[in-house]
């Protein structure tokens, strides 16, 4: 997901000078690309507000496979698209999306990892972004709009692919679990544990 994140997010650097040659299929104006970029963070803004609420209802993983969608669309639209209109609504969709996964990736990545490697976990969303924009600004320079395009939707197809096989945050299915029974153990045995560290730790010390 951030490798998707990532060359949606520099798409415009490389494609950008090609469609304002004069021999480009779409010739566009400066201020039309200056909507091309800047569309895609109008979306983010809106993606990332009912991000949260719809993780919380439907579950981290399945949030994050639905974001897949209009990640796919975008590129689908992009791909085919014919009008200027077409790459406006498409950066606006992917905006969303972006925003979202944004939002629902590192909150997925703290929720799965041990206190030991939540940091570095969490580092490695940041690091695949950036590896994203570097792989858009290789894949840009060579190759064609089109080719361009079907490459980034590959990249989110390779994420269902190997996303779908992850199991769900284990604090949602506790947390967001309608058993109160089930939650009421979880806080339980936390606070159990908790004690007993303390316990050790002052044993520890006073021997």
């Amino acid at each position: 997901m951030a490798l998707a994140v990532g060359t949606a997010l520099a798409w415009t650097s490389p494609v950008l000078p090609q469609l304002y040659k004069e021999s480009s299929w779409l010739v566009i104006t400066k201020e039309q690309g200056s909507w091309v970029s800047s569309l895609l963070a109008l979306g983010a803004i809106l993606g990332a507000v009912p991000s949260g609420p719809m993780a919380d209802k439907l579950g981290r993983k399945k949030t994050l496979l639905l974001l897949a969608a209009p990640f796919l669309l975008s590129w689908v639209i992009i791909i085919f698209a014919y009008k200027l209109w077409l790459i406006y609504l498409a950066r606006f969709i992917i905006g969303a999306a972006v925003g979202a996964a944004c939002v629902v990736v590192p909150t997925y990545i703290s929720e799965i990892a041990e206190t030991s490697t939540r940091g570095s976990l969490g580092a490695m969303f940041q690091l695949f972004i950036t590896v994203g924009i570097l792989l858009a600004f290789i894949f840009g320079t060579v190759m064609s709009y089109t080719t361009f395009a079907i490459v980034c939707a590959l990249i989110e197809v390779g994420f269902l692919g190997s996303f779908i096989f992850m199991p769900e945050s284990p604090i949602w299915l506790v947390v967001g679990s309608i058993d109160n029974f089930s939650r009421f153990a979880f806080f339980y045995f936390c606070e159990f544990l908790r004690r007993e560290s303390k316990m050790l730790k002052s044993h520890y010390f006073l021997n």
